[in-house]
Order: structure tokens, then sequence, then C-alpha cells
């Protein structure tokens, strides 16, 4: 057989193996569907999205099990045995088969994170990227060793030049570790990789006579006014007014505009009103002599947006955007208009211009700007099952239910958000007055709660309300006499079970 027979074969095979296994997890037959997915993964060991969906079906499966100290006892044996030939093949060279045995140990013990975590290392060392980067995104999820997994998806990241992602990941990793040499020298590295050479940064002069945008012009005047200056000389402020660590980052910014962790320091300093509009400005004439990259204009957008100039925030964003396609830089502009309206709702925000919205209009405003936000999000991490729960709320706020829904159904595959799902869709499923379907999904849930707390109780109140609506007096009254047995006073309970008793 030729080999591109051969390949074509392969991926049907990979095709169809994959469909059913999707299939199976689909329909919540885990044990099968992980069966298949690791057969997927011995042909095709860069398939990432299989991957994921294979470590998602051994963590849903561990749900499942009835007695797990059984479990892990008939385990024990299997997982040593898995483990030792996985290093047996790392001895003889052979990698990518290891994380194949290191990963059906996984399966046994799901709590046994730092398998994943070595199997990201292997798949890393043996050019598997994707491979490696889909796993350390998922350990950060579950939070076990996060600022190693930021440091090393931003490393590959920048490894592979994708520039916007390695300083997002390497920031994120910087703000848990700020001395971490690696980190530093990679920002450094990215930072040095966008970098022109420029000569001498000349006297700026007077920062207020440069300014020429509207906005921050008409803040000026503001700040002018605020501290009872006269002049545009009064509001001249000199090097030796500023912080010394502020003085030194701005230096450095004069002598290379894309000091990616100078940007990163002005950032994160706390700066009076007044100081903001001199790094704006200061900053804005500096790179309106070269061509300006994207981290440049996010940096300028940044710091207007903490200056309340949102307008000029969201313009720089648009500028960044067009020059890389990032929807990264599109989350950034969302967030900050979504600041902007909570400080008008607030009473905070000074704009220069007079608020002709309503609150109940800036409210709608932004809620669906935090959808638009959660959206652009799930394009960049489609298998963030979070951010399906959290558009479902935002849905769900709006009364608009089957959109709902549909987010709550895909959030039920995230094993710690399964439970508020299922309370979730039965609030849609009774906003819609389907009752039977409203019924099962908080019985589902509570099928997995254990503890006697708010919860419970919330969940037990509610079927037994649903079953009142349904006319099914007797289940209402055992819900009811749940929650009265432990909690008199919680809401009307009382008074709903005399009722049922005086009508039984």
């Amino acid at each position: 057989m030729a080999a591109s027979e051969e390949n074509k074969v392969k991926e049907n095979m990979v095709s169809e193996l994959y469909e059913k296994a999707k299939a199976a997890f689909e329909l919540e037959n885990y044990g099968y569907s992980i069966a298949l997915f690791r057969n997927v993964l011995s042909i095709y060991p860069d398939f990432t999205k299989a991957r994921h969906m294979y470590h998602l079906a051994i963590i849903h499966l561990q749900e499942f099990r009835k007695n797990v100290l059984i479990h892990n006892i008939k385990s024990a044996l299997p997982f040593i045995f898995f483990i030792l030939k996985g290093k047996i093949l790392c001895l003889m060279n052979e990698e990518i088969k290891s994380i194949h045995e290191f990963e059906r140990a996984f399966e046994l013990f799901p709590s046994a994170k730092w398998i994943l975590f070595l199997s990201a290392q292997l798949a890393e060392k043996n050019e598997l990227e994707d491979t490696a980067i889909t796993i350390y995104d998922e350990l950060s999820g579950f939070n076990f060793k996060t600022f190693e997994c930021y440091k090393m998806m931003g490393l590959i990241f920048l490894k592979r030049k994708n520039f916007a992602m390695a300083q997002k990941s390497l920031n994120s990793a910087i703000l848990l570790e700020p001395q971490d040499k690696d980190v530093l020298r990679a920002m450094k590295d990215l930072a040095a990789l966008g970098t022109i050479e420029y000569g001498g940064w000349e006297s700026q002069g007077d920062f207020t006579d440069k300014v020429k945008d509207k906005e921050l012009a008409e803040k000026l005047k503001k700040v002018q006014s605020t501290i009872g200056k006269q002049t545009t000389e009064d509001l001249k402020i000199k090097d030796s007014d500023l912080d010394k660590e502020l003085q030194e980052m701005l230096h450095r910014l004069k002598n290379q505009p894309n000091d990616a962790l100078a940007i990163q320091k002005v950032r994160s300093l706390t700066l009076p009103h007044e100081k903001l509009l001199y790094v704006i400005s200061t900053y804005e004439s500096l790179i309106s002599k070269i061509e300006p990259t994207d981290a440049m204009y996010r940096f300028l957008a940044d710091m207007s947006g903490k200056a309340g100039l949102w307008q000029k925030a969201e313009s720089l964003y648009d500028k960044a955007y067009e020059l890389t396609q990032d929807l990264n830089i599109l989350v950034l502009k969302l967030e900050s208009r979504i600041r902007f309206i909570q400080m008008q709702l607030q009473g905070g925000s000074d704009t220069g211009n007079e608020n002709t919205l309503s609150k109940s209009e800036l409210e709608s405003l932004e809620q669906d700007t935090s959808i638009e936000l959660i959206q652009k999000k799930m394009e960049l991490h489609p298998n963030d099952t979070d951010l399906y729960f959290q558009l479902g709320q935002l849905f769900l706020k709006k009364d608009l239910q089957d959109q709902a829904i549909t987010q709550f159904q895909k959030s039920l595959e995230s094993p710690k958000l399964r439970t508020q799902s299922l309370m979730a869709l039965g609030l849609c499923f009774k906003k819609k007055q389907l009752y039977d379907l409203s019924r099962e999904q908080f019985e589902k849930a509570l099928g997995q709660l254990t503890t006697m707390d708010t919860t419970k109780k919330h969940v037990l109140y509610m079927i037994g309300d649903i079953s009142l609506r349904m006319n099914d007096l007797d289940r209402a009254k055992s819900y009811f006499k749940q929650i009265y047995e432990v909690d008199i006073s919680y809401k009307d309970v009382a008074i709903k079970l005399e009722m049922l008793y005086k009508n039984s």
C-alpha cells in the first residue's frame, strides 16, 4: 500500500473512532468513550480535542464510581504497573508511547494531576506542542502548578513566535512569581523580538502643548481646574516630581518604547490622576515618531482606561487589533467598556459628557457587553466550561431561557459546575412552565448534595414548590418536611406544610 493511501486509511479510521467516542461521551457512556479516545490517541497522539475530551471523560467517570475506596484498592497495582511501564519506555527513548501508559495510570487515579504535568513535559520534549499547551491549559484550570503551566505555555508560544499568546501567558506567570529568572528572561526576549533601535529621546517640553487628542485635552483642563492651577505652565510635571520607580521606567521607555518589563511595571503602579495623564501624553508623543506596535497601543489603551478616557481607550484597542487580529485585544476592549459602564452606574465616571442613559439602560448595556465578552472568550477557549455557565447566567438574567438552557447543558460537562448547572436548568424549565423537566433537574442536583446546607434546602424547596404547581401534594409535602425537620423558619415552608396537612 502506498504511503499516501495508508495515511488516508489512518485518517478515516481516526475520524470514525473519534465520532464514536464523542457520541459515547455525550450519552455519558464514559467508560466506552475513554477506550475509544485512547485508541484515537494511539494513532494520532497530537489530536488535542480528543485528548481534552479523553481527560474530561476520565474525570466524569470518577464521579459515577459508587465505592471509591474499593476502586482505589483494586487499582493500586495496575496503577504502579502503568507508571513503571511508562518510565521504562522513557528510558528506551519511546517517550510518546510512555505518555499513553502514564495516562492509563491517570484513568485509574484522576486526582493524580502530576501525571498530566509529566505527560505535558514529555509531549513538549517530543514536539507535540499543541498537546503540551492543551494539557498545561487544563492543569492551570485545575489550579495545579499554575505558575509552571503559564510559564511553560509562554515559552512554547514564544518559540512559535505567537507573541500575543506568549505575552498573555508570561504576564499571568509573572504576576504569580515576579522574580522568576526564566520568566524575566523570556519577557526580555519577547521585548527584543519586537524592538526597533531608537536614538536619544529629545526633551518633550510642556506636555500639555503636545496634546492633540480632544478627550485628553478636556481631561487636562479638568485636572487643571481641580488642583487650582491657572496656566498650562503650572501643569507641567517634571521627572523630579515623579516617584523614583516611575521615573526609572519612563526613562527605559524613552530609550526603548517596546520594553515589556517597563510597560508591565508602569501598568502595575497606582498613580494619581495627573501622573496618569502625564504618562499617556509622554508615551503618545514618543510613539508618534515611530510605527507603533500592537503592544504599544495596548499599553496606551490600558492607561487611558485607568484615566477615564474611555473613548480613547476603545480607539486604541481597535488600532492594536487591526495590527494582529488577536481576539485577546477585543476581550481587553470589552472589559474596559464594562468598567466604564460600572463607573457610570456608581456615579464615578468623568467622561466630559452628560450621561444620557438611564440606570436600566446602562444595566442592559452592561449585560449585552458582558455577553459579547464571554462569547469572545469562548472563541479563544472553546473547552472552558466555566464560560458556558457564565454565558448561561447572563442569558437567564435577560429572560432568554432557550439560549440559557443551551449553555447550561454544555456546562454540565464540568464536574465542579454540574450541580449548579442542574439547578440553573431547573430554574429555566420552571420559567418555561415545563414543570416535569424542571423537577427532574432539581432532583438530579439533590442527588449530588449530602450536607443539609443552604443549597440543599433551596433545592428541596424548589422541588416542593414545583410539585405543588403540578398538584402533586404528597410529593410536595415530603420535600417540605425535610426542610421543616431542620429549619422551621426557612422561607414560608412552615405555612405551606401546614396548608398541605390541612388539605390531606
